[in-house]
C-alpha cells in the first residue's frame, strides 16, 4: 500500500495524494492514521458492437463437419481508454431433440482489448485455425454437426453481448 510521511506545523495543510487502482466494482474503505473515509470503483463503460456476420465453411480436415468464421466491429464510444476482455460464446439447438446445449466459449478466441476514445476493432473468430496448445496442427472448432440451429455471439467479462448471429446446418 502507498505511504507518505508529512510533517506539519500547527494550522499548517498540504494536500497530499494516492493513486488507488481497484480490481473490482465496489466501495472500497480507506483509513488515514485513525480517520476513515471511503470511494466507490465503478465497472469501465462497456464498448458498442455492431456488424455482426457469421459465415460457414467446409472443415477441410474432416469434411462432415462445419466451423464457423464469426466478425464483430468493436468500437469504444467512451471519452475515456477502455479495457476489457472478449470471447465469442456459442450454443445449439438440436433439432432433433428439442433442446439447447451451452452456452461455450473458444480459448482461441479470448482476447483482452483496450480501446482508445474512438478508436474501433474488428474481432474476428475463425473456426479453422493452429490448435493453441498444438502449434502446426489445424482444428476445426467448434465443429458444427449438423441438425442443429446454432447462435454466435461476442461477449465481455461483465456479460454485455453483441446481437446474436444464428444458422442452421
Amino acid at each position: 500500500m502507498a505511504e507518505q510521511v508529512v510533517e506539519l506545523q500547527p494550522g499548517e495543510s498540504k494536500l497530499v495524494s494516492f493513486e488507488a487502482v481497484p480490481h473490482e466494482a465496489r466501495t472500497y474503505q480507506v483509513t488515514v492514521d485513525g480517520l476513515t473515509g471511503s470511494f466507490k470503483a465503478v465497472a469501465a463503460p462497456a464498448f458498442t458492437f455492431s456488424n455482426v456476420s457469421l459465415s460457414i465453411m467446409t472443415c477441410p480436415v474432416a469434411t462432415a463437419w462445419k466451423t464457423p468464421t464469426f466478425i464483430c466491429n468493436v468500437v469504444n464510444h467512451n471519452a475515456v481508454p477502455v479495457t476489457h476482455s472478449l470471447n465469442m460464446r456459442y450454443r445449439r439447438y438440436s433439432v432433433k431433440r428439442g433442446e439447447w446445449y451451452g452456452p461455450f466459449e473458444e480459448r482461441e478466441g479470448l482476447i483482452e482489448l483496450t480501446l482508445a476514445p474512438g478508436e474501433s476493432y474488428i474481432y474476428t473468430f475463425e473456426g479453422y485455425h493452429e490448435q493453441w496448445n498444438d502449434p502446426g496442427d489445424w482444428e476445426c472448432d467448434p465443429a458444427m454437426g449438423s441438425t442443429y440451429d446454432w447462435e454466435f455471439w461476442l461477449e465481455d467479462e461483465l456479460g454485455n453481448k453483441s446481437t446474436i448471429a444464428t444458422v442452421r446446418t
